[in-house]
């Protein structure tokens, strides 16, 4: 998931765009009589997500010298900053974290309105594909199809037989989608380095040539 328009999160692995720096990340718990807010002190900025916790946030770090993220109980935001103290942070609603999605379709759009990634269905009539009507959980498996999102016609696809695909979110900027391919059956989503990520590219987009290097 995005939780700013720069670092995606993914499990417990964080990438930073467009740097392409990847690091692993550590959940805490708020065990009882300690402060595990402490790991945090000295962050040069944290990310409380509304919504990730059962009356709570769930609190990460953006900083890689502080890989680490909690779930902290607070009922609002002013008992959460008597929890976090001098440890600057911002507050994420839970409809910005939150991908929005047609209901009744695997549908996730761009930013700017103007594309929408989807499971596609292959017409042989017309030797194209269409937007599948499924749940987004169901979009496990490849082809991951762009559309156009006027005409509903296909613009980008990303295959890879044998593999499963993840759609991890778009770029802030609508310039594409970041994709996670792994073996079927395999350890999706904890394996950034050995299956690396990868951009569907909207129409007109060019590769930016960074390649990921990994943090920690």
């Amino acid at each position: 998931m995005w939780i700013d328009n720069y670092h995606l999160m993914l499990v417990d692995t964080m990438v930073c765009v467009p740097e392409m720096k990847v690091w692993r990340m550590e959940r805490l718990l708020m065990a009882s009589g300690t402060n595990t807010l402490d790991v945090l002190a000295g962050a040069s900025h944290v990310l409380a997500l509304e919504g990730r916790v059962y009356q709570g946030y769930e609190v990460v770090s953006i900083d890689p010298e502080r890989p680490y993220y909690v779930d902290v109980r607070a009922r609002d935001e002013a008992a959460l900053a008597i929890q976090l103290g001098d440890i600057p942070y911002t507050i994420v609603p839970e409809r910005d974290w939150k991908p929005y999605r047609d209901a009744g379709y695997s549908r996730l759009y761009s930013p700017d309105g103007k594309y929408f990634v989807s499971g596609g269905e292959y017409s042989s009539a017309d030797d194209t594909y269409y937007p599948q009507k499924v749940d987004y959980g169901k979009m496990s498996q490849p082809p991951i199809i762009m559309f156009d999102a006027k005409t509903e016609k296909m613009v980008a696809m990303a295959d890879k037989s044998g593999w499963a695909a993840g759609v991890l979110g778009w770029a802030s900027d609508s310039s594409g989608v970041y994709l996670h391919f792994s073996p079927m059956g395999g350890d999706y989503g904890f394996a950034p380095a050995g299956f690396p990520t990868y951009k569907l590219l909207a129409p007109g987009q060019k590769p930016s040539g960074k390649k990921p290097v990994l943090v920690n």
